[in-house]
């Protein structure tokens, strides 16, 4: 994944594969729910509320949306 530049915030992306949105936080990516609803915009600005708050990197949350290592199912 690319670096963003100093001093800017992590932007919310679409997983192609899945539909599903995504933030990379402080090395590790945030699944927020499905591309262009409500509740993932609602979770992503929740993560990066804590993220600017000084948690450094937003703990992991229950329900499944927090970080993973790989969303597809094998």
């Amino acid at each position: 994944m690319s670096r963003t530049k100093s001093g800017t915030l992590p932007k919310l992306q679409r997983h192609k594969g899945s539909g599903q949105a995504r933030v990379h936080i402080a090395g590790r990516d945030y699944w927020c729910g499905k591309w262009g609803s409500a509740a993932a915009t609602a979770h992503y600005h929740r993560l990066i509320g804590e993220f600017l708050h000084g948690q450094g990197s937003p703990p992991r949350s229950e329900g499944g949306t927090g970080p993973v290592a790989n969303p597809i199912p094998a």
